[in-house]
């Protein structure tokens, strides 16, 4: 996280107290109930602020405040953060209704003016480009070419990064004073490959503005300049804010991974299910298949025995063959049949040998 894109861009970002001249203020994070932002305000101006978490296209959190004298004329402000984004890929991420609907990178000249319009501010002339911004720009142009090079060789294209600023004068009329102000306009653009020629790119735009009845606005700028008015990130609040953006990351990305594996369990699972059932299915029709050959050839072997006039029937000697025009068949274990319509008739004894009476079954040799 690099805390540069959320601080102030037209005062000092260091905070000094100068006892007399300058009070010092705060703007509180209700969510780590520590100091986010530490403001410096002239001694006798009043002070409103608050802390805003950020949108969905761009969740870095801001400052917003305004600070104005006791005649309510001169004034200044610190605006809500503008965000916006768009892509070019086919997989695009869920639509941002808190942000802009642009869907281009605006130059810092372009954004001020359009703001300047919107507040209903006349346009006179350009304002000196503070120091800083070169700094910055070649902050960023550094950290671009370290990573254009950490990725030199590989199928990764590095993140890009732009920063632009710009600074007017305007005027305008407050019910009878004719008023002056100093606009600030800095657009800060990030920039992804994602494959497939597609990217995404977000862009913030942090307005500030200073005004004061026409004549006296040299003066306050300078003060402001040398009283270090305005507001800066709490060192300790910083740091404290990046643990728990890593902590919530972690914590989502232990949770995605936890979601994974159930998901891959649930779905081994109904894979195993699937193919027991197939295989089940397979079993039974297979069986069903042996049903109906068996069922078949014993149809057969059944008709064959009706064509020829014969019976099957089987002892201790196996299935044989004898003539179908006798109800009873009995034989002597050595090959020797004997058959009878007479039920109650018994070779033993009447005949040598030991007769078992023979048992009728389909012409395959199954039972009935």
């Amino acid at each position: 996280m690099q805390f540069f894109r959320i601080a102030p861009l037209t005062v000092a970002l260091s905070v000094a107290i100068h006892a007399g001249s300058v009070r010092h203020e705060t703007i509180h994070d209700p969510a780590l109930n520590m100091t986010a932002f530490d403001v410096n305000v002239p001694a006798n101006w009043k002070f409103n602020g608050t802390f805003l978490q950020g949108t969905s296209c761009e969740q870095i959190p801001f400052p917003v405040f305004r600070m104005y004298s006791p005649d309510g004329l001169t004034e200044l402000r610190r605006y809500p953060r503008l965000d916006w984004s768009w892509s070019t890929s086919k997989f695009k991420g869920a639509p941002h209704p808190d942000c802009l609907t642009i869907t281009q990178e605006l130059t810092a000249k372009q954004f001020l003016i359009y703001i300047m319009g919107v507040l209903q501010i006349a346009y006179t002339r350009d304002a000196p480009i503070p120091a800083s911004v070169d700094q910055r720009k070649k902050f960023l142009d550094d950290l671009n070419a370290r990573s254009a090079a950490n990725a030199r060789g590989t199928p990764v294209k590095p993140t890009v990064q732009h920063f632009d600023f710009a600074t007017a004068f305007g005027e305008y009329k407050n019910g009878t004073f004719q008023m002056e102000a100093h606009i600030s306009a800095g657009v800060t653009c990030i920039r992804s490959e994602i494959g497939q020629g597609g990217m995404t790119e977000t862009c913030s735009a942090n307005i500030s503005m200073v005004r004061a009845p026409k004549g006296k606005l040299a003066g306050v700028l300078a003060m402001v300049d040398a009283d270090k008015i305005g507001a800066g990130p709490n060192g300790q609040w910083a740091q404290k804010y990046q643990q728990a953006q890593m902590a919530k990351n972690n914590a989502m990305l232990a949770q995605f991974r936890h979601d994974q594996a159930v998901a891959q369990a649930v779905r081994n699972r109904q894979h195993q299910e699937f193919m027991a059932t197939m295989q089940a299915g397979t079993d039974r029709s297979m069986a069903n298949a042996r049903a109906i050959a068996n069922s078949n050839h014993t149809i057969a072997m059944d008709w064959c025995d009706y064509s020829l006039d014969q019976q099957t029937v089987t002892g201790a000697n196996g299935p044989v063959k004898v003539s179908s025009g006798y109800s009873q068949t009995w034989g002597d274990g050595s090959g020797h049949y004997y058959q009878t319509n007479n039920p109650n008739t018994d070779p033993n004894g009447a005949l040598p040998g030991n007769w078992q009476k023979q048992t009728r079954v389909h012409g395959d040799g199954t039972p009935y």
